[in-house]
């Protein structure tokens, strides 16, 4: 008898751990599916498309379908200033686990149109994610749909999740942008808001610190050589950041959906107290919260990354067990 349990992608090239369960011993081997494969099953089952937004903006959005028939589609929210190619490996890996993966560059991100690092509103967002989920809903019209976001797509998850009413499934939120691990000082917070009030779409640097994304230093070479990646954050965005976190706190006892809370406990990108908060102020029996000893921003990119994913796949089969 033989288990096999896929820990981690890196790299586009999943690592797989086969365990073979005997009496006397446990042998592991570790396979790195070699790039050929990987390249042809991408290309059967990926597609890639772009759609139009409300207010005319091009979304470049992209799919990754099983070669089974899918238990339910998984919407994934990226984070700032990054692009939903970055996912590709959890697409994968989701996928493995029979389940479809939808994906978008959120606009003034990727290969989205808009100024690079501008995003009007968290409802703004919201709007987005329902327009894609329309499109997945004529493509999945008997399945659940959950939602899943990182970083400030956690944090755009999490709004929806207090001020949307939708047919979703649940919510998947890792390391959400609560607030900034570093908070601006006072005449810097001050400069934020007036900036946000006379030229609102004005970008600054996001000042995210690339070295403590991952323990995985291949993560964060690919991320700074990624010509799709970029350093920028629009002043309207920057303050929705800044006074959202806080307001999702004080309302967090609304949340509408079951929701899985995951967080690294040595994350310096966000601050781990307000995720923490934030599960305290919800109604406990809606929402689960692990915390990750050891693992920074990317828990999803971290070398050691079974427990996570482990801990995502059995809190979607229990729900839909449900």
């Amino acid at each position: 008898m033989f288990h096999v349990s896929i820990i981690s992608f890196i790299n586009n090239q999943p690592n797989l751990t086969i365990v073979f369960n005997c009496k006397q011993s446990t042998i592991q081997l570790n396979l790195l599916l070699n790039k050929f494969i990987s390249t042809r099953w991408k290309m059967n089952n990926h597609t890639s498309f772009t759609w139009e937004t409300n207010d005319k903006y091009q979304i470049f959005s992209q799919k990754w379908i099983p070669a089974e028939s899918p238990k339910a589609v998984i919407l994934i929210v990226h984070g700032l200033g990054e692009h939903s190619s970055r996912y590709q490996h959890m697409a994968q890996f989701f996928n493995s686990q029979q389940y479809s993966v939808y994906s978008f560059d959120q606009r003034g991100h990727g290969k989205s149109s808009g100024p690079r690092g501008d995003i009007p509103s968290y409802k703004v967002a919201g709007d987005d994610i329902d327009q894609l989920i329309k499109t997945v809903q004529k493509d999945y019209p008997s399945i659940p749909i959950f939602l899943y976001g990182h970083s400030l797509g956690g944090a755009i998850v999490l709004y929806y999740g207090l001020t949307r009413s939708s047919q979703i499934k649940g919510i998947i939120c890792t390391s959400p942008g609560l607030a900034s691990g570093v908070p601006l000082p006072p005449l810097k917070m001050g400069l934020a808001k007036i900036l946000a009030a006379v030229a609102p779409k004005t970008a600054i640097n996001n000042g995210l610190d690339v070295e403590n994304l991952s323990h995985d230093q291949r993560v964060i070479d690919a991320y700074k050589n990624d010509p799709l990646v970029h350093p920028m954050i629009s002043a309207r965005l920057g303050m929705e950041l800044i006074s959202k976190g806080p307001w999702m706190i004080e309302n967090a006892s609304q949340f509408k959906y079951p929701l899985l809370l995951l967080q690294g406990e040595l994350d310096h990108l966000v601050d781990p107290k307000m995720t923490s908060n934030f599960t305290r102020a919800a109604d406990s029996k809606k929402v689960q919260f692990k915390q990750f000893p050891g693992l920074f921003h990317e828990m999803h990119n971290e070398i050691n990354n079974t427990e996570f994913l482990n801990t995502i796949t059995d809190w979607l089969g229990e729900q839909l067990a449900q």
